[in-house]
């Protein structure tokens, strides 16, 4: 996480995450992504994921054609409520390149965000659910908070 910068960048030319995937030639995964976020107001965190959990997908050329994204569980609780929550970084389109030899990569991502989805149970023991579809989000922001990405 180091040599990762989020940043907004002009005239990159992206295409919708997974409209490519039909000509994904290679698939190369990474180990222990962290997603690092800071927020506006509240308490700065991380999400870990696990070994060959996050892939982008690429052409011959090294081209970037789709991203995918982790998805975690986790099960906090807060003032007496209990939440089963699954987490998911999602990207809405996506561009750049890898050299397929080296590794190096320059990966741009636009609308994303982090998702939230599952399970509450309140101190009085009444649970309620909402699916992915209805998942709550968090924007993830450039470094100087000025734009979402």
């Amino acid at each position: 996480m180091e040599n990762a910068v989020v940043s907004y960048e002009e005239d990159i030319r992206l295409h919708g995450n997974h409209s490519l995937d039909s000509e994904v030639k290679l698939m190369l995964e990474a180990e222990d992504v962290v997603f690092q976020y800071d927020p506006i107001e509240g308490n700065p965190g991380k999400l870990l994921f696990g070994q060959s959990i996050v892939s982008v997908g690429a052409d011959t050329q090294g081209n970037i054609l789709s991203f995918i994204c982790p998805q975690r569980s986790f099960n906090p609780s807060l003032l007496g409520y209990t939440l089963n929550l699954t987490g998911e970084v999602e990207i809405g389109q996506v561009g750049g390149g890898i050299d397929t030899v080296t590794g190096e990569e320059n990966i741009y991502g636009d609308e994303v965000k982090c998702l939230f989805w599952g399970n509450i149970t309140t101190p009085n023991g009444s649970s309620y659910g909402f699916t992915k579809d209805e998942a709550a989000f968090i924007p993830i922001r450039d470094n100087d908070n000025s734009r979402a990405c």
